[in-house]
């Protein structure tokens, strides 16, 4: 069976025992699987976890203990499934069209730059094992991206990343990041942030985050809060690498510090532990100085 929103609120006084003082919630959405990362409603809740009003009253009693409540949230893409998707699929006049990203010549359109996506070093950004064929199209041989080389996902398009916040992309999931923020959850675990933009080690992906949590943040304020909204994002890397997305977010999981745990507990060696994680401190001060390094000790993966 499922675990709901009223077996979590029943339990709350055991996860009060434990001296947790929030909970992540895996995406609560609509959606095609049992993962909830394909999802196909952003402002709905999956009927198979409770209704909106369960939800609401989960939220309220795990204040009420002090407990806070952040939601995942997938920005990278939404399940094929997903009522936009199968809009802008099938019709080239489609209100959704500019959601996504389709091409009938997608690596030559990548290299013209008719498609904003930079490019990885040494190659023109076209991956082949990450577009596929459009099965709605009735005009000709038509294909949509998916990062994560499967069509079960369809890549969400927000344009430029400078100007991101014009998408109308951008505009529906803040809108549904608004109302979430308005039934009192305290913040979001944000998926595959290095994947929105196509070169992870661009400036593309911080620039989105960072316009994303302000608008968040800006809502989260609005209601009242004196503190800022939390927003930890997943980069799924080393700290070198995930360093230069705190110039767009406060907190992101620090896979590092879990990697050099793990090999030091498996191998006996701890004495490169405490400075390997100062070291990596250093480096996000650099970038932010009021950095939140989320330590973890496995990955639900």
């Amino acid at each position: 069976g499922y675990g709901d929103f009223n077996g979590i609120t029943q339990h709350l006084d055991y996860i009060d025992s434990l001296g947790a003082k929030a909970l992540w919630l895996s995406p609560i959405f609509p959606s095609m699987s049992y993962h909830g990362y394909d999802v196909t409603d952003y402002s709905m809740v999956n009927p198979k976890f409770g209704t909106e009003s369960d939800f609401k009253n989960l939220v309220s009693k795990a204040h009420a203990k002090d407990i806070k409540i952040y939601l995942d949230f997938v920005l990278n893409h939404t399940g094929k499934d997903h009522p936009w998707f199968k809009s802008a699929s099938s019709s080239k006049t489609s209100p959704y069209r500019n959601y996504y990203i389709f091409s009938s010549t997608p690596q030559q359109d990548i290299i013209s730059g008719k498609i904003p996506m930079i490019a990885t070093e040494g190659s023109s950004g076209y991956d082949s094992g990450q577009w596929f064929r459009n099965p709605s199209s009735t005009w000709g041989t038509e294909y949509y991206h998916s990062h994560f080389w499967t069509d079960w996902f369809a890549d969400l398009n927000y344009g430029p990343a400078v100007t991101c916040e014009n998408s109308e992309a951008f505009k529906a999931v803040t809108a549904a990041a608004d109302k979430w923020i308005g039934l009192g959850v305290d913040g979001f675990r944000l998926d595959a942030v290095k994947h929105i933009y196509h070169n992870a080690s661009s400036d593309e992906n911080p620039t989105f985050l960072k316009k994303f949590y302000d608008h968040c943040n800006t809502t989260f304020k609005s209601l009242g809060h004196s503190g800022n909204i939390y927003m930890v994002g997943e980069v799924l890397d080393e700290a070198s690498s995930v360093a230069h997305y705190y110039s767009g977010l406060p907190a992101f999981f620090e896979f590092s510090f879990w990697y050099r745990l793990s090999y030091a507990l498996n191998n006996g060696i701890g004495r490169y532990f405490a400075k390997d994680i100062l070291g990596y401190l250093s480096l996000y001060k650099s970038y932010r100085t009021d950095y939140i390094e989320a330590t973890k000790l496995s990955n639900h993966d």
